[in-house]
């Protein structure tokens, strides 16, 4: 009765594979594009256990050329997850991105490097070249809308500097994300030179607000602060109020 047992167990699982094996790559890429909003995949190839798509575009970012492996080991745990490798100049990394049997799309371990220029010039007052290493790390988080939610991660910009229109090194800069409501708060947990803190608010509509406080050191040169007086609020004890808001 044992060896039975084993044998519909191996047999099943040869079944199984084959399904997979034979399971169309375009048809798993278009039940990603319905589950996920503002998803497309383009230029598909591969099978289901390993692929690569041409252009990735999510929420109207471009993420540039992608490739896939099938976890195998996900596939106990009731989940069809997939490691996700992007390649862009302005944003690689990689993820796990699954589906459960219930049809959620989920992320986990997200590792992602980004272009500093990329992101701050969508929340910055005026237009400036950066440099330094961007990062975002999440735990976990689930792709919806404009931004994603079930967020638990971190952001950081090590050796942050903006080189124009003026230079100013800004140090190590922290910020924690998470999920609230229907928006994706980021709040700063190292200021950097400017000793900043605050937050900075992007909800699923793609409205974003900045909410930033400035407590720059001795250190902070005469052209900076010159600088921070043209885009912020000056306050008492040296401090400027930086606030701004608009659409991704």
């Amino acid at each position: 009765m044992k060896n039975v047992w084993r044998y519909i167990a191996i047999g099943s699982a040869a079944y199984f594979l084959i399904l997979l094996a034979t399971f169309p790559v375009a048809r798993l890429a278009g039940t990603l594009e319905r589950q996920v909003n503002d998803l497309d995949l383009y230029a598909i190839t591969g099978s289901v256990f390993s692929g690569h798509a041409g252009r990735l575009v999510w929420a109207g970012n471009d993420l540039g050329a992608a490739e896939w492996r099938l976890q195998p080991l996900r596939l106990l745990l009731g989940a069809a997850e997939y490691r996700l490798e992007l390649q862009h100049p302005q944003a690689s990394g990689s993820t796990g991105l699954g589906m459960t049997l219930a049809g959620k799309v989920y992320g986990r371990e997200l590792d992602l490097r980004l272009a500093p220029d990329s992101l701050i010039n969508r929340f910055s007052p005026v237009p400036v070249s950066a440099g330094g290493e961007l990062s975002v790390r999440l735990e976990h988080f689930v792709p919806a809308g404009k931004v994603p939610v079930e967020v638990e991660g971190m952001l950081s910009w090590r050796a942050a500097i903006i080189s124009e229109p003026l230079e100013i090194p800004l140090g190590d800069i922290e910020f924690s994300l998470k999920s609230v409501d229907d928006a994706l708060v980021a709040t700063v947990t190292q200021g950097g030179a400017l000793g900043a803190s605050g937050d900075i608010t992007v909800s699923d509509n793609g409205r974003y607000a900045v909410d930033l406080l400035l407590q720059p050191g001795a250190a902070v040169t005469s052209g900076t602060l010159g600088l921070l007086e043209t885009v912020a609020r000056k306050k008492p004890g040296g401090k400027y109020q930086l606030t701004a808001s608009g659409s991704l």
